[in-house]
């Protein structure tokens, strides 16, 4: 990470913190909305959304299974063997995980900066997790748009993929826990399949403007008649 960047997420994480001493531990009502109303498999986008202006509380354990670090980050190991600093909406969800912990109220923005130094990503309610892109545009306080939503990456996607004979199109779908699943359309009377999709994917991982906005993909191909 440059200099520059590394100086400026310092001082973000150096700002007044705001004063949480009314905080009763309670989900926050846009979160809680989010978790009525929305259906788990497209929550996570929601959830990002509302995080921008919304607190997040730290377990605070002197020992257990976690691998804490000297900042008070508590780090665990979710899907794919990746890293990510684990936080909670309520207290009822943190005291679930950690019968001992106390609850340590910071901005979500504050907590995806400091995810960016360990493994960048934050696992929520030990439930959902907020990738990669969303972690660094939460601490950057811009707007996450998930590689599923932006159309113009979608067209970048297809275009890569129709190029080549026998493939119909690309497309960029969510997968479980936050990945990108990209399906690879593959017409039936294509006669050299596996040739033409290694080739496909070849190009797409070479794709930077895909690389960035993705953290974990998967590549599916899928027949079509």
């Amino acid at each position: 990470m440059p200099s520059l960047h590394r100086d400026a997420m310092a001082a973000r994480l150096r700002s007044p913190v705001a004063d949480y001493s009314e905080d009763t531990g309670k989900r926050p009502a846009a979160i809680e909305k989010i978790y009525e109303d929305v259906a788990a498999t497209h929550r996570i986008g929601e959830l990002v959304k509302a995080l921008a202006h919304e607190r997040l509380l730290l377990p605070v354990v002197p020992h257990g299974r976690e691998c804490g670090g000297s900042d008070g980050f508590v780090s665990v190991e979710v899907s794919m063997q990746r890293m990510a600093i684990e936080a909670f909406t309520d207290i009822d969800s943190l005291q679930r995980a950690y019968p001992s912990g106390r609850p340590r109220p910071l901005p979500a923005q504050h907590v995806c900066l400091a995810a960016l130094h360990r493994g960048g990503r934050v696992v929520i309610d030990s439930t959902f997790i907020v990738p990669r892109p969303a972690v660094a545009a939460l601490g950057q306080g811009d707007t996450w748009l998930p590689a599923w939503d932006d159309d113009e990456l979608g067209h970048i996607v297809h275009t890569i993929a129709s190029r080549h004979e026998g493939i119909d199109t690309a497309t960029i779908a969510e997968g479980p826990d936050s990945t990108d699943l990209i399906r690879i359309h593959v017409k039936a009377d294509c006669s050299r399949p596996h040739h033409q999709v290694k080739a496909v994917i070849k190009q797409l991982m070479e794709c930077e403007r895909l690389i960035v906005a993705c953290d974990v993909m998967t590549m599916e191909p899928v027949v079509v008649h």
